[in-house]
């Protein structure tokens, strides 16, 4: 299962070993869900792990993010950007477009991508694989 998985997913996944985002981290380690990314994502998940845990960890986060996802480059969905922009806040426009172009779910904690079908919360998520999930959304 291919899916669009957003920052807010990886940041709470690492921050809180008790919540859905960590199950779902933990099926993406394991190869069970592949996870599809861009640079913004990885940009956005370094820039909040360098902040709290430092450049090292930050630099590590990021190693294993290019190894465990399918990383997207702007060139790939650019023709896509255009479609939605205006629909969606700036900073999600392009992680929208890589979900509609390559018709893939977003996995995210961000009520922005709520009037979009493709959109799934962490909990909702890992319902839908069958796993039990913590009380919290994320």
């Amino acid at each position: 299962m291919r899916v669009f998985v957003d920052s807010s997913v990886f940041i709470y996944g690492l921050e809180f070993e008790e919540s859905n985002s960590a199950i779902i981290y933990n099926e993406i380690v394991n190869g069970t869900v592949k996870a599809v990314i861009n640079e913004k994502v990885i940009e956005e998940v370094v820039r909040y792990f360098s902040r709290r845990k430092g450049r090292h960890f930050a630099y590590l986060i990021e190693s294993q993010l290019r190894r465990i996802c399918e990383v997207k480059q702007r060139k790939d969905y650019a023709d896509e950007i255009e479609k939605w922009r205006g629909k969606i806040k700036e900073k999600d426009s392009e992680h929208l477009a890589i979900a509609k172009k390559f018709e893939l779910k977003i996995v995210a904690y961000d009520a922005d991508f709520m009037p979009f079908e493709e959109y799934y919360t962490p909990k909702q998520f890992v319902e839908g694989l069958g796993k039990r999930p913590y009380d919290v959304e994320w």
